[in-house]
């Protein structure tokens, strides 16, 4: 399979610009599959990275366009039951936006990263099986990326340094009963501006004609952590939907 494609945008305060890219995959047996992908993308500082400001951040209206070229190499593998798949990916960014600042009690401040270099891979592998007939899957997946910024004179970056270095992902899907389904999951990630952390959910769902039921927990054990922007997430949460679907 090879599919060529070309982007084309234009801007009025940035001007038009051309972006291919193309995807490539070739079958090395029935259930055997490599894939590949490069391209280039272009992204116009938002509203807020120009002009929005509070106590803690300040907008930038001299911002410029971010560019990168991306790639990636990899694998599918399908066996009945099983699935599994492994891929490699590198981005080139350009004038990267990011929020960053000298000293630590500086604001933090929408400014241009000359160069950011991001390497990374993922694995999935999922393995669905039987139990009294209701099928059953569990899934497991890993990524790891590693940021490398060039040329850049902050001390402190609030999202080019602090991506996931390492994630971890388990779910375990059942159904033991005719109208009752079941997800268990549970994620392990670090990143380098803040300690690891593990965090458990789970869910439980009850169809029963048109009638659905379900009870979604987060963060079962009160996990302390922060997500990219370094805002704390919430400790242990539910919610609880009903649906009824008629026609």
């Amino acid at each position: 399979d090879i599919t060529p494609g070309i982007a084309f945008t234009y801007y009025s305060d940035f001007g038009s610009q051309t972006f291919p890219g193309i995807d490539l995959g070739y079958e090395l047996a029935k259930d055997l599959k490599i894939y590949g992908n490069l391209g280039y993308t272009y992204r116009i500082p938002t509203y807020t990275d120009l002009y929005y400001s509070d106590p803690t951040t300040l907008g930038n209206p001299d911002l410029v366009p971010e560019s990168a070229l991306t790639g990636e190499l990899g694998i599918k593998w399908t066996k009945k039951n099983i699935f599994l798949e492994f891929a490699a990916f590198s981005r080139n960014a350009e004038d990267l936006i990011d929020y960053v600042k000298e000293n630590e009690d500086e604001k933090w401040q929408a400014e241009n990263i000359q160069q950011v270099k991001t390497n990374g891979l993922e694995a999935t592998i999922d393995y669905r099986f039987r139990v009294k007939n209701f099928e059953q899957k569990i899934g497991f997946g890993y990524a790891f990326l590693d940021d490398e910024i060039e040329n850049s004179d902050f001390n402190f970056s609030r999202y080019s340094l602090n991506s996931l270095k390492n994630q971890i992902n388990i779910v375990y899907e059942s159904q033991f009963f005719k109208h009752v389904r079941q997800r268990i999951s549970y994620r392990y990630a670090d990143r380098p501006a803040a300690d690891h952390y593990q965090v458990f959910d789970a869910s439980l769902t009850g169809n029963f004609k048109n009638l659905e039921l379900s009870a979604v927990f987060n963060n079962i054990f009160s996990e302390i952590y922060t997500e990219t922007n370094l805002v704390p997430m919430p400790e242990f949460n539910f919610m609880l939907g009903l649906k009824y679907i008629f026609r």
